[in-house]
């Protein structure tokens, strides 16, 4: 299954009125003339407002497109890679598309009076099974001993698909009279003009005031920074998820280094916040593993709003991250899941290290977000034991100065 940003948006909706599909086929050719066989994969990937309405979908094939098919045309390698694709729009190509790494840059330039190719990036999802091995502890009655056995779970996953779309628009000199305003490039899907999504991005110092003035928030960080300090022998990691329709998910299984949440407990569920504690010394930031779940998470759908945060509870405090960069994010998590940061989170971070700085940490995470462009923003709400049932301090949007040094983030 592969759809587009919009489609995936609306997920839940379209596979709930069984309208979420594609029309995909193996073509094999034969040149009757050389004896040559070619052999490549179709895929139809409907716009949102097709999939709604079309009751064809599956009409559409390699010799015929529906009169009023409106979406893409992606054709695929046997081994999977991407070939090209055409846009379509009323049943007319409108476009071109060719795949793209992560990294291309697109630039777009415009000059008067004529019909001119404008591109832009545009990404896809598909749908890929991935499976996790969960070690469960269990206890046998029969023979009176403890054991751990081997879970496996599967689930789906939303593999991005980079591609760049290129289209004829045509461009009006101002010096005719025209009068055609600046293009401005949404940061959220690289479009131009583009006016499909909510493209307001919160700024780190409004999330932090609002993270400050949630009470229920305020509440929970408490609760759970009181069951692990101060921290004493068989203290355990404590967490939970808050979703978008109010339900507090708790973990199945915690201990001195996780926490776990089965796929049965979050299934169908959009979380709005998601939080654990570090017991003992634990670091005031993620480990890579926390990374690596969240990163799984967001490509499972599980994280879609502007209000999500993720954070960490310390002894020194808890450190919000919320996604200021969807667009940019998506990049990211693709890496994290890949392994691409394993080497250098484990040689620049080593997250188990103590440190009587944890601000240093902070800054050294932070630093690290910045150069690999994670779309990522840090807040900071400084706790402290003793004073915990009178704690109320704020969260403080994180900022680096020019030195790379951690600073409170200008928000006047």
């Amino acid at each position: 299954m592969i759809v587009d940003e919009e489609t995936r948006l609306h997920f839940d909706e379209l596979r709930a009125q069984k309208k979420l599909r594609n029309s995909t086929h193996l073509v094999i050719m034969k040149d009757l003339k050389t004896g040559h066989v070619r052999s490549f994969i179709s895929v139809f990937v409907g716009s949102y407002d097709y999939l709604k309405k079309t009751k064809r979908m599956s009409r559409n094939t390699y010799l015929y497109r529906e009169k009023d098919f409106d979406g893409k045309v992606l054709f695929f390698k046997l081994n999977g890679s991407m070939i090209n694709g055409w846009k379509y729009r009323d049943g007319k190509i409108v476009g071109k598309i060719m795949p793209i790494d992560e990294d291309a840059k697109i630039l777009m330039t415009r000059s008067g009076g004529y019909w001119e190719e404008q591109c832009y990036t545009e990404t896809y999802y598909e749908e890929v099974e991935e499976c996790e091995e969960e070690a469960q502890p269990y206890y046998d009655e029969e023979f009176g001993l403890w054991g751990v056995e081997t879970v496996v779970t599967c689930q789906k996953v939303d593999k991005p698909i980079y591609t760049q779309v290129c289209e004829d628009v045509w461009v009006e000199d101002e010096e005719f009279g025209g009068g055609v305003e600046p293009d401005v490039t949404c940061p959220i899907c690289g479009k131009i003009n583009c006016s499909g999504h909510n493209d307001s991005i919160p700024k780190p110092c409004d999330r932090a005031q609002e993270l400050s003035l949630d009470t229920g928030l305020v509440s929970r960080i408490n609760e759970i920074y009181k069951k692990t300090y101060p921290h004493k022998a068989g203290n355990t990691e404590q967490g939970f998820i808050y979703t978008s329709k109010g339900v507090i998910i708790h973990p199945t299984f915690t201990d001195m280094g996780s926490v776990k949440y089965t796929n049965a407990q979050v299934a169908g569920h959009e979380f709005k916040e998601w939080y654990h504690s570090h017991p003992g010394g634990g670091a005031t930031i993620p480990s890579l593993g926390d990374l690596k779940a969240l990163s799984l998470r967001y490509q499972q759908g599980h994280i879609k709003s502007d209000d999500f945060t993720y954070g960490v509870v310390s002894y020194y405090g808890c450190l919000s991250i919320m996604i200021s960069s969807p667009k940019d994010f998506t990049t990211f998590a693709e890496k994290v899941r890949n392994k691409e940061f394993d080497d250098e989170w484990n040689t620049r971070i080593d997250n188990g290290e103590i440190v009587s700085g944890f601000e240093i940490k902070i800054q050294q995470v932070m630093s690290f977000f910045t150069k690999h462009k994670a779309g990522l923003s840090v807040m900071f709400r400084p706790m402290q034991d003793e004073h915990i049932d009178d704690n109320f301090e704020n969260w403080i949007a994180k900022d680096l100065d020019e030195n790379n040094k951690l600073i409170d983030k200008d928000c006047k």
